[in-house]
């Protein structure tokens, strides 16, 4: 029985309205945007002191507040994300941890200069680490405001989740059958979005423990309440549930997004060049070894994100795979491989990478393999997901 792997980036959420890597930036980078985020609390600070008397003094207040205080950092961020204007805020954060680049640009008043003039090395450190956390929430806060669960729901929306329980459900004739399946079945997801998580939960039910989804990166995703079927501290789409979002839920989703983003929070977000050679690590890359079926999904190919799968340009996938039997044991005779890849708008960049990391034979044995559309339509019209 062959084993499949599912490979997830960031450009499969792209169908059902997830931010890109670089729409993330861009949303970051907008200081307008991050600032309207402590908008509620500040509005509430100046109200009980009587001190609001019209949107325009209401507005400079904000502004004032934004750069004092808790939020500098978040200020601080988003000018420097602006300033260097990187593809990702992952290998910005990995950046500034590493100390690569400068984070005393103009405006930030975050500067480590500032900081060891005031004290020590320790307080350079810790300027760095507020910067680090302050991305993080961000990139959660974004995220948990693009939730939609209307997507979950609407026949005419591109959810390509829709193909992966269709392969689950119609794998087996029963229950057992479709047990058997899922183990053998990873699904590797380098997103942190909570999206997958709640389909899973909500579409396949029984079923969902059965399977194994691996966040190398961590995920957004909390505690589950099985009465409600939802998370129990804020519920996905919150920020878009009733009408037009508001500043309060923004806060509410803010607060959530800071427990997750700081250092020691239960569900701590990793960038690139966080992730050490754990158990976790190992067991992706003992799935990608063994398995017979592997779909890369809206996947980049990035290098380091290929490392994590122990791929490298060393080490490239073989067109033929020992796959072991129920009991451990090597196959006699290895099996081809079958690699599926999506590669939007059919980019030169994107093949060159998966050619890169993979034996060449993969698209000249198997050209039905490769897609140049969307992950839904991918999936609906090029090759099947199936198990």
């Amino acid at each position: 029985m062959k084993r499949t792997v599912i490979v997830i980036g960031a450009g499969a959420g792209k169908d059902f309205g997830m931010p890109t890597g670089e729409e993330l930036v861009r949303q970051i980078a907008d200081q307008a945007e991050v600032a309207q985020t402590f908008h509620y609390e500040i509005r509430e600070y100046y109200k009980i002191r009587g001190k609001i008397h019209g949107e325009g003094l209401e507005k400079s207040l904000l502004e004032e507040q934004f750069k004092k205080g808790k939020y500098k950092p978040y200020s601080d961020i988003s000018k420097i994300v602006s300033y260097y204007q990187p593809f990702s805020i992952d290998e910005l954060l990995d950046s500034i941890r590493q100390d690569k680049i400068n984070i005393s640009i103009e405006d930030a008043e975050t500067t480590k200069e500032k900081l060891i003039e005031a004290g020590s090395i320790e307080d350079a450190e810790t300027a760095k680490e507020k910067l680090i956390e302050a991305g993080k929430t961000l990139i959660a806060m974004f995220l948990l405001q693009a939730e939609d669960k209307k997507i979950f729901g609407n026949f005419e929306a591109t959810c390509w989740y829709r193909h992966l329980r269709s392969a689950i459900i119609t794998s087996g004739k029963n229950d057992d059958e479709i047990a058997k399946q899922l183990k053998n079945m990873t699904i590797i997801s380098f997103n942190y979005d909570r999206s997958l998580d709640y389909f899973l939960r909500t579409r396949l039910g029984k079923f969902y423990d059965k399977i194994k989804v691996i966040y190398p990166y961590g995920k957004l995703a909390g505690d589950w309440n099985e009465k409600s079927q939802d998370y129990s501290d804020i519920s996905y789409g919150y920020f878009k549930k009733i009408g037009e979002a508001d500043a309060k839920k923004r806060k509410e989703i803010f607060e959530a997004a800071e427990a997750i983003g700081k250092k020691g929070g239960k569900e701590r977000l990793k960038i690139i060049g966080e992730l050490d050679d754990s158990c976790e690590l190992k067991e992706i890359q003992k799935s990608i070894t063994e398995a017979g079926n592997i779909y890369f999904l809206g996947f980049g190919f990035h290098q380091e994100n290929c490392r994590i799968l122990g791929v490298t340009t060393e080490t490239k996938l073989t067109v033929r795979v020992e796959m072991p039997n129920e009991k451990g044991e090597a196959s006699a005779e290895p099996e081809l491989r079958s690699v599926f890849y999506t590669n939007f708008g059919n980019s030169k960049k994107i093949k060159q990478k998966f050619e890169q990391f993979t034996n060449y034979n993969f698209t000249n044995c198997n050209p039905e393999n490769f897609s140049d559309k969307g992950v839904y339509e991918a999936l609906k019209s090029d090759f099947n997901l199936e198990l």
